[in-house]
């Protein structure tokens, strides 16, 4: 079976071997095969629609021969390389810009696409809540969602190898990762034991269980059975790795049609595996550097009542951002965290795509949702960090305290248990304010410069739509500088302490007279928040929703005097 109906990927293929140091939006060294260099700054939306830039602006994406080549756009809307080099060839007329209005309409329709099959998956997760008669309660403002129980989500690992490239075998390894590493990784109380002996904070149903504040239970197993009855599961053979190209090669694309997932799990279903599961898993094995990928597929329909299907490799390298301890066998490989797993089954749950790479208004390793996927003390997605605020409020796990009168000198929490969110919705549809205490604690303990001593944390201010979808949330930074460290070696982060408020700028308020300001494309949205206490575990800070910064004299006019 081929999957027919709307496939959103989201590719994250982990393909850089050079120690590079950049800003957020600045450029970095690579050097072509054949030791050519090529300036490069990484752009795009999220994880799935990346590609890099030249300094001349051209789009340029990683193709199968390790060359990076400029790109042009195909018939289906995706990015191709072309057969030119970057820094070596001379670009032909199909070789796009990233400014080109060709090239933007195409990337934001894939975005739009891939938002609206988000939201549905959104509004079907709601429906299995209701069906599964999991009803919420009335909820205080301020705190979490009351429920009289908890909602399963139940995965199923289905492993996978291909003839060309088996699964992970070493001589530390000499019948690979077993049953219990897996589900331990996923579905485990208290998972603190990884086989490299590599940092970890918690399993997939550990970190779900503090996003959803305890409403979200996700429990499973491997779907592969022992049918050769050698005492491991028997891997599934997918035949060649070249019937599925994109899965391990190089091309930072839009991975819209491997179909992988479905062949998957029609084969499993051929051999009676049960495959009744919400969500699948598709692990592919393999030693292969470049199976380190992450994808999330909507609309599979062949299992009653799915919600889709996530595909990562057994092993990744997300250090890939700097240069990263090497593993027993010598390898930056290892044994696959969780971070990226997080962020596909965020997607799964309703959450589109943030503007991620060199774009401005990336929420950066603020949310798993963007580079928040890839924290921890190797970057490699060991911690990833919490959930946005507004993400949450979106999936209804937590309620804000509403600001439509003045608060003063109110007290905000931080509280990973029961967070303390606080919402100012504009009489503007596009616009409205989430503020939320954000410390470094539990999976946060790895946001940008956590290796720094002194004062770290604050309060995050969010801009998002006053609409039911989470694109177009955007970080306001307290020192309005989206220029943040994002490779400062030995370590790495997508964000600085200047982001939160008031940060290592000292800015203790957030107005329409304040830089940066409450405004909205140059319109007033009348929010000020001030007082904004120093970084503490309880802060305070002042809430205005009609907040005024203006000159009166003898000629002002009053609205009364109209």
């Amino acid at each position: 079976m081929r999957l027919l109906n709307l496939i959103v990927g989201i590719s994250i293929i982990l393909v850089v071997t050079n120690v590079f140091s950049q800003s957020q939006s600045s450029f970095r060294t690579v050097k072509q095969p054949n030791g050519i260099s090529l300036q490069v700054k990484e752009s795009g939306y999220c994880c799935t629609i990346m590609w890099d830039e030249t300094p001349e602006g051209y789009v340029v994406t990683l193709g199968s021969d390790g060359y990076h080549h400029y790109t042009s756009i195909n018939g289906k809307g995706d990015m191709t390389p072309i057969a030119e080099k970057a820094g070596i060839d001379i670009p032909d007329s199909r070789a796009v810009k990233a400014n080109d209005p060709y090239f933007k309409n195409t990337v934001q329709k894939k975005v739009d696409e891939f938002n609206d099959a988000a939201q549905k998956n959104r509004e079907k997760l709601k429906v299995i809540i209701g069906e599964n008669g999991k009803k919420l309660s009335k909820k205080t403002p301020g705190q979490v969602s009351k429920i009289a129980t908890t909602t399963n989500i139940d995965i199923g690992l289905l492993m996978v190898e291909f003839t060309d490239i088996p699964h992970y075998i070493s001589e530390y390894k000499p019948n690979g990762y077993n049953s219990l590493e897996f589900e331990s990784m996923f579905f485990s109380d208290d998972y603190d034991e990884h086989p490299e002996g590599e940092v970890v904070i918690g399993s997939l149903k550990e970190f779900y269980d503090v996003q959803s504040c305890g409403q979200l239970v996700i429990s499973g197993g491997i779907i592969n059975e022992d049918d050769d009855s050698d005492g491991h599961f028997d891997w599934l053979d997918m035949g060649n790795s070249s019937n599925y190209p994109t899965v391990t090669g190089k091309i930072w694309s839009y991975l819209g049609s491997d179909d992988l997932p479905e062949d998957a799990i029609d084969a499993a279903n051929t051999l009676g595996w049960n495959t009744d599961y919400r969500v699948i898993f598709v692990i592919v094995g393999g030693s292969d550097e470049y199976i380190s990928m992450g994808t999330a597929h909507y609309g599979v329909n062949n299992v009653d009542g799915h919600l889709g299907v996530c595909v990562f490799g057994e092993r990744s390298n997300l250090g890939w951002h700097r240069e990263v301890p090497e593993g027993p066998d010598g390898s930056h490989m290892a044994f696959s965290h969780i971070g990226t797993w997080a962020h596909e089954v965020g997607h799964l749950f309703g959450h589109g795509l943030t503007a991620g790479g060199s774009h401005p208004s990336s929420p950066g390793d603020y949310s798993v949702m963007d580079t928040g996927y890839r924290t921890g003390p190797a970057r490699k997605g060991e911690s990833p960090c919490d959930l946005d605020a507004f993400a949450r409020i979106l999936q209804d796990w937590v309620t804000p305290t509403e600001i439509t009168s003045y608060l003063l000198n109110e007290p905000i929490v931080y509280d990973k248990d029961t967070p303390d969110f606080y919402r100012f919705t504009s009489s503007n549809p596009e616009v409205s304010f989430v503020i939320e205490n954000r410390q470094y604690d539990n999976f946060n303990g790895y946001m940008p410069l956590w290796w720094t001593v002194g004062e770290k944390g604050g309060l995050l201010v969010w801009r998002c739509p006053n609409l039911d979808s989470d694109y177009g949330r955007t970080l306001i930074t307290a020192d309005n500088n989206n220029e943040s460290p994002y490779q400062t070696l030995p370590y790495c982060s997508g964000g600085d302490l200047g982001d939160f408020f008031p940060g290592s700028s000292s800015n203790h308020a957030f107005t329409m007279g304040s830089i940066p300001n409450s405004d909205y494309n140059g319109i007033h949205t009348f929010f000020g928040i001030t007082n904004i206490s120093s970084s503490a575990t309880t802060m305070t800070a002042s809430f205005y929703p009609n907040y005024w910064v203006g000159t009166i004299s003898t000629n002002t006019i009053w609205e009364s005097q109209k």
